[in-house]
């Protein structure tokens, strides 16, 4: 079974939380802006792991500035399969989707079996919500909208798509699968450089070409393609800073 976390927490507005930070909430004032939030290890790429300090002011700025470039909104709903240890998984996929009062749906394993299974599923429930309401009835159906992965997963799922396609069996899964992903808001890829195979290939199974985006643990996120407009192949040719605050 999927382990779901429903978020209704209220929106938060800019002033209400810039209030938060200065510590105005809390009775010692101790917590503010420059307080320390959170922990993040590098990977090691570059050199040795090391641990980067994020603040309160730090983790609002990233979550505004993605809400702001992203649009995300309270009506937005997010498979979550990410760790939550980087700011991937932590940041862009839940602390964004929570601040503006959407909703996290967590799956037990990134494995492209598992996401295909879910997709065919949210094809399943969007027919039945549209059955429902065309006959007059209500529904609590509330649609995915926010698919966020890493590029390995991307190439997962397209190599997984090749073997489902010629199985009766699991053909079937897949056509309702990329259904769901062809309704998708918003399809993102990044912590690692995206190769060109896999952004064409993805848009020749869905229609979309997935936007990419260039952050790194010590700064968050930094540059990102467009949601709106004609979006560059490559990391190296991001065209839109995030928003400053």
């Amino acid at each position: 079974s999927f382990i779901k976390a429903i978020s209704n927490v209220p929106k938060t507005t800019a002033g209400e939380a810039q209030q938060s930070l200065r510590g105005e909430d809390c009775l010692s004032g101790s917590v503010n802006g420059d307080t320390g939030a959170l922990v993040i290890y590098t990977s090691g790429t570059t050199g040795r792991p090391k641990g980067v300090l994020h603040t309160h002011s730090s983790l609002f700025h990233m979550t505004q500035g993605l809400i702001e470039s992203w649009k995300y909104t309270a009506n937005d709903k997010i498979l979550h399969f990410l760790p939550l240890y980087h700011v991937h998984g932590l940041v862009n996929k839940l602390l964004c989707v929570l601040k503006v009062g959407g909703t996290v749906e967590f799956l037990a394993s990134a494995n492209a079996p598992v996401i295909w299974d879910r997709l065919a599923e949210e094809e399943v429930s969007y027919q039945k919500h549209r059955n429902a309401v065309e006959a007059g009835n209500s529904s609590p159906y509330k649609p995915v909208s926010l698919f966020m992965a890493v590029p390995t997963i991307y190439a997962r799922l397209l190599e997984s798509s090749t073997e489902m396609r010629t199985n009766p069996e699991t053909s079937p899964t897949l056509s309702d699968g990329v259904s769901a992903l062809k309704r998708m808001r918003l399809m993102v890829s990044g912590s690692a450089a995206l190769p060109d195979t896999v952004l064409n290939n993805w848009k020749k199974l869905t229609g979309y070409k997935l936007l990419e985006r260039y952050g790194m643990t010590e700064i968050g996120m930094a540059l990102s393609n467009p949601y709106e407009g004609e979006r560059k192949e490559g990391n190296t040719h991001m065209i839109s800073s995030l928003p400053s605050h």
